[in-house]
C-alpha cells in the first residue's frame, strides 16, 4: 500500500499541493477571499503530508491509511465543490486564464491527464 500511496503522491497529488500553493493561494490573498477556506485548504494539505511520509516509511497504521483515503476523498470534494467555485467568483476571466496556464503548463504531470477522471 505504501508503494501505491508514494507513487500517486509523487506522481499526481504533490506537484498538484504545490501548484496550488504557490500560484493560486497568492492569487486569492490579493482578493477578498475567505480566509478560513484558504486556511482549510492549507490545513488538508499538511495532514495529507503527513500521513503520505509516515506511509512512504511503512509507520502509517491501518487507521492512518483508511484516514489517508477519507481525507483525501474529502479533500477533492473540498476542492471541487466549494473552494474553487469560490475562487472563480472572485478572480477575473483574465486572472483565471493566467492561473490556469501556470498550473498546466507542465500537463505530463498534471490531474488533466489523469486518464480516468473521476471527479467529473
Amino acid at each position: 500500500m505504501n508503494g501505491f500511496i508514494s507513487n500517486g503522491w509523487n506522481e499526481e497529488l504533490k506537484e498538484h499541493f504545490e501548484m496550488e500553493e504557490s500560484v493560486l493561494l497568492p492569487a486569492l490573498r490579493q482578493k477578498s477571499f475567505d480566509p478560513q477556506l484558504t486556511e482549510q485548504l492549507i490545513s488538508e494539505h499538511k495532514q495529507i503530508r503527513l500521513l503520505v511520509e509516515k506511509a512512504i516509511v511503512n509507520q502509517a497504521t491501518e487507521a492512518e491509511l483508511e484516514l489517508f483515503s477519507s481525507l483525501l476523498e474529502k479533500h477533492i470534494r473540498f476542492e471541487e465543490k466549494i473552494f474553487f467555485p469560490k475562487a472563480e467568483e472572485v478572480l477575473t476571466e483574465k486572472e483565471l486564464i493566467e492561473i490556469g496556464s501556470q498550473l498546466h503548463e507542465d500537463r505530463s504531470k498534471n490531474c488533466i491527464n489523469y486518464p480516468i477522471k473521476f471527479w467529473e
